[in-house]
Formats: structure tokens, sequence, C-alpha cells
């Protein structure tokens, strides 16, 4: 499109292409200045800028947003000359436009797509990370306080078991929105992906526990029902923070920092709130040296089974073995599972290790058994072994060792009951299906319903010994562990009970019906060869030691 203006600013001509671009006819915008077309886009900067260049150089080049006459505001590139006679006067002014409207708005899907949520219209961690670069540098020239939340929500996955992705999804939309009107048009909220959401807030006028009600109040501590396509759902938010400058003057510090809070919170009972310390660093700190100086025990064979007798309660024979894993540290000694069990299940070379002991130990069952001496032997699996490969692995094993699939007694925890019902009942069929037993450790104690002991193919419960220790005495417990054993028994189950320590404990137990025991009455956990050198002690000095 063309525009032409004489030196004092009025429209004297235009092409076709401009008044199609423009919506006008000619006759309305001969005469008349092109402040007709402005469309309130641009500050009267951007225009005092423009006529000095074509005062100076004779000529401007930009962007420009105009308003066609139904109101609709258009971009245009735009060249203005100025045409001047002989003596450098002003003759008039000519602007060619190119029309970009579609380029612009093109643009700008590209540029949403890249920077914010689809599901939320949150930024999203890309936009987010440029935010908070920005809240920094604005902070360090101001030489005030933010907070950086980091939030996710708890029990997320049961509304999209329930309600499908769908329901998932609605129920972020639905958060996104309740987040964004609790807090302050200043303060940046975005969609880190999944359920993680993050914000920064200004701490200058606001408490950090103000905030932290704000957020937490959407759903409440679990204890009030959040309603997602009409289901309702006990819901709650698990969130860490950290503090500009206390705990960090860079995004990735404080988003490390801050992600250390969020571990903590959802780790010590989820519906809370840590902020970061410097004790968390100096603890991860610790963990990252625990899992290298892991790495290396396992390269160098240090981790080995002992095993912990199970014997029948009405004769006190040894019937079976539970295959517990130890560190033989070369400077250490014998290291206390406690010390270092809970990063090892953690690291990438669990499911590795726990192969290695599985093997070790039904090497050691099938040497029982050449001997004259069937045991079963009970393994426990890390979560990161229970794959969709795990039978195969376990068929290699039983292949390779010749141990008769009967005396491998694989034990689970309820929280790989909880992980996906329908694959964990598959690769329980299939373990089965190997001749080898099923058993549910520590039941008792987690989350596992009635449903799951009627669903999942199992052959042995084990009663955890925090009822066990004190059956008898306690009637709380005495009767948690009848009911335990009776219900088992119905289901056609066998039942042993863990922790037991004293003679009267077994006996009760024997009467009550329990199969099994397992404890320091019977035996601690001990190396291959003690045991076999306790298998072939008589009975009677057994029972006296």
């Amino acid at each position: 499109g063309m525009l032409i203006t004489d030196a004092d600013n009025r429209i004297i001509g235009a092409n076709p292409a401009f008044l199609r671009m423009s919506g006008y006819g000619l006759d309305e915008i001969l005469g008349q200045n092109p402040r007709l077309f402005q469309s309130g886009h641009h500050e009267r900067a951007f225009y005092e800028e423009m006529w000095r260049a074509l005062g100076t150089r004779g000529v401007w080049r930009g962007e420009l947003w105009d308003r066609h006459k139904n109101g609709e505001v258009k971009a245009s590139r735009l060249t203005i000359n100025a045409v001047r006679d002989e003596h450098g006067a002003v003759q008039r002014y000519v602007a060619l436009f190119s029309d970009i409207t579609e380029k612009k708005r093109t643009d700008e899907t590209i540029w949403r797509q890249a920077n914010f949520d689809g599901l939320t219209d949150l930024p999203n961690r890309r936009m987010f990370r440029d935010r908070l670069e920005q809240e920094l540098l604005k902070s360090a020239r101001g030489h005030h306080r933010f907070a950086l939340f980091l939030v996710d929500l708890d029990h997320f996955k049961e509304v999209n078991d329930k309600l499908g992705h769908d329901g998932g999804d609605q129920l972020l939309r639905q958060f996104a929105t309740s987040l964004r009107s609790r807090l302050r048009e200043t303060d940046c909220v975005a969609r880190l992906g999944g359920d993680e959401f993050a914000v920064v807030c200004d701490l200058a006028d606001g408490a950090l526990d103000t905030i932290v009600h704000s957020i937490t109040d959407i759903f409440g501590t679990g204890d009030r029902y959040t309603f997602v396509d009409g289901r309702g759902f006990l819901l709650s938010v698990s969130i860490g923070s950290a503090c500009y400058p206390d705990d960090g003057t860079n995004v990735d510090d404080l988003l490390s920092r801050s992600d250390l809070g969020l571990y903590r919170a959802k780790s010590s009972g989820r519906a809370n709130h840590v902020a970061y310390t410097p004790a968390f660093k100096e603890e991860v700190d610790s963990r990252r040296a625990l899992e290298a100086e892991l790495r290396r025990a396992h390269a160098q064979g240090q981790f080995a089974p002992y095993f912990q007798p199970q014997c029948r309660l009405d004769d006190g024979v040894v019937v079976g073995v539970e295959a517990l894993i130890r560190w033989q540290h070369p400077e250490h000694g014998l290291v206390q599972p406690s010390h270092f069990l809970p990063v090892l299940t953690a690291s990438p070379i669990a499911a590795e290790v726990g192969d290695f002991i599985m093997r070790q130990a039904c090497t050691q069952a099938a040497a029982w058994a050449a001997s004259g001496r069937e045991i079963r032997v009970g393994v426990n699996l890390f979560p990161s072994q229970f794959t969709p490969e795990l039978p195969s692995r376990v068929a290699a094993v039983l292949a390779d060792t010749a141990l008769p699939p009967r005396l491998l007694e694989i034990e689970i925890t309820e929280n790989i009951l909880l992980t996906d019902d329908e694959k964990t009942i598959a690769l329980l069929r299939e373990l089965r299906d190997l001749g080898v037993c099923v058993a549910l450790d520590d039941f008792g104690t987690g989350f596992a319903s009635l449903t799951h002991l009627k669903r999942f193919p199992l052959d042995r419960l084990k009663i955890d010994r925090s009822f066990v220790t004190t059956f008898g005495t306690d009637a709380a417990n005495t009767a948690i562990v009848t009911a335990i054993v009776g219900l088992a028994r119905e289901l056609g189950l066998d039942t042993i009970a863990e922790g037991i320590e004293e003679a009267d404990c077994a006996r009760l137990l024997a009467a009550a019906g329990c199969s099994e025991g397992q404890g320091y009455h019977f035996g601690k956990p001990m190396t291959a060869a003690e045991l076999t050198a306790h298998l072939t002690t008589p009975h009677s000095d057994q029972s006296a030691a």
C-alpha cells in the first residue's frame, strides 16, 4: 500500500492496495491527518522518534500497528520517505506499507507455544526461568527480598487413575485458576510440568506464611473434598520454598534449594510446607557421597546376603530363610542397612544390586538343597526391579543356579502393589507361573487394602514386627494379629510373624494358628556359613540358644 501526504501531513493520495488495507474510501481520507489510523498501540515517544528520523535522515523504517476502519488492529512494515525540492524543503511524504498482520499472529502463536503452558495458559518452565532472571535483576537493584515456591499436588495420580487424563487436566486447570486468583497481580505463577507449579512472590509487603496459607487453602490439608467432574477427592499440596538473597542469588540455586524443601515436604507426609535451610544441602552432599561409595561397593563385591531363619511354630524346624542385604565395608566393617538402604533403594544401581543379591541367595539355597536340606529362600525386591523383564530375569537365575522354583519366594512391599494394579497383577502371575512363591512383606503397616488381598496372586502374608513383638501382652496388637491370621487362613494364604523375640510369643502365635515365625528368638541374620552350622545344631540346642 502507498499513502502520500503533503508537507503539513495532510493526505493527498493513496493507491487501491492501501485503501483495501485500511478499509476506507479515498474520499474519506483525502485532507485527513494519518492520525486517523492510529490504534493507540504506540506511545507518544514512538511518533516523536519517527519525526526526528524524517527530519534528520529523511527516511524512517519500522513496524506500525494501525486501526482498520472496522476497528481491527493491523500490523504493517512501513517505510516513510521525505521528498524535498532543490532547496531541501519538504514537499510531501511517501509511505509504503506491507501488511504483516498474519505473520505477527503466527509469530505470537509460536512464541506463546514456546513460552506458555497450553493446558493452563500459565508461563511454562522456559518462560518462568526468564521471569525469575528478571526478578533477580530487579531485586538486586532494589535490594529487596522475594520467595520462590515450588508447589506439587498430592494424590494427583488418584484423580488420573479414576477419571483418566481428561479429569487430571481439568483438575490442573482448576488449580491454576485458583492459584492465579489468590495471589497478587505482581506475583509470577507458572506450571513447570506435570502437577508441579512455581510461584515467585515479593516479600516486601507480604509475610511468607501468608502466601503459603493462600496456596494451601485451595485444597486444605486433605480433610475436605475437592470436586472434579462431579467426583470428590481428598487433595492437598506440598510446598518447598527458598528466599532471595538468603538461600541463593541465581536461578539454579533458588530452584534446586526450593526443590529440596519440596522433597522434604512430600517425604514428611505431604500437605506440608518446608522452607530450605543450609542443613539440606549438607544432607544432599552427604547423600551424593554415599551414592558414589555404594557404586564402588557394588563394583568391588562388598555386598552380600545374610540369612535369617524362618521356623515352623509348631516344632521350631527351619523351613526358610530371608535373604537380607549387608555391606561389608573395607574400613568400617559391617554397615547397618538403616545407614545405606534408603539411599541405595533410590539410586540407579538398586536393580542391579538387587539382582546380584537374588542370584547369590539362590546359589546358596541351591547348595543347601544339593546337600539334602531344602530351605525356601525369601528375597526382597527393590521397587526398581519390578519391571516387565522381572519374570525373565528370575527364570534365568533359577536356570543358572539349578534352584527348584518352589524354593524361591519373592517378597514385595505394599507400595509395589499400589503402583499399577493391572501390570502388577500380570507380573505376579508370571512369577507364580514359574513356580515361585510370592509373599507380601510388612503387612498391616502400609496402605494395602483387603481388596488387594483378594485381587493379587499371593502365597503368604508376613505380619509386621510392630504388631508381633507384644502379641499376648498388648490387647490391640493381639487382636490385630489374630484377625490377620484368621483372614489369611480363609483366603488360603500362609502367615509368618516377624519380630518374634520370646518363646512365649512364639507359643501363643502357634496357638493362634500362625504357621511360621521369624525373629531373634530363632536366630539373627547370619552368613551362609553361620546358618549352615546353625542348621546342623540339634533342635534342643537351638531352642536353648
